[in-house]
């Protein structure tokens, strides 16, 4: 789990805002192409393939269509391996940010169980 984000400083990569009692964090479509290229700590990390997941299914992109996508944006070889990772960052999400942004918090619930349906 170490891999999915390594120090405190890439925690705040994720935050909209950091104030006492507005703390919340960014939403999937919120992240720049800064924060989600090669050169950003979260590149192939599971939480940048599940954020760029969520954009594609708010993008009305076919479920399909975003896990292939979602496969491609970490290590070669690493999905398998990450699923239950995936799937407990798309669950996170969906829980963190339902009332907030339910849009997202919907699409993290298909992207989740699509994850854990989908065949090996």
């Amino acid at each position: 789990m170490g891999e999915v984000l390594c120090g405190l400083a890439h925690i705040f990569l994720l935050m909209a805002s950091e104030n006492a009692n507005k703390a919340a964090l960014k939403s999937a479509k919120e992240f720049s192409r800064a924060e989600m290229n090669q050169s950003s700590a979260l590149y192939q990390t599971p939480t940048r393939a599940v954020l760029y997941a969520l954009m594609d299914l708010q993008a009305q992109k076919d479920l399909d269509d975003v896990l292939k996508g979602l496969e491609q944006n970490l290590k070669p070889g690493a999905f398998y391996s990450s699923r239950d990772v995936l799937v407990a960052i798309a669950r996170f999400i969906g829980k963190k940010v339902d009332v907030m942004r339910p849009d997202e918090a919907s699409a993290a619930r298909v992207l989740a169980d699509g994850i854990e349906n989908q065949r090996m």
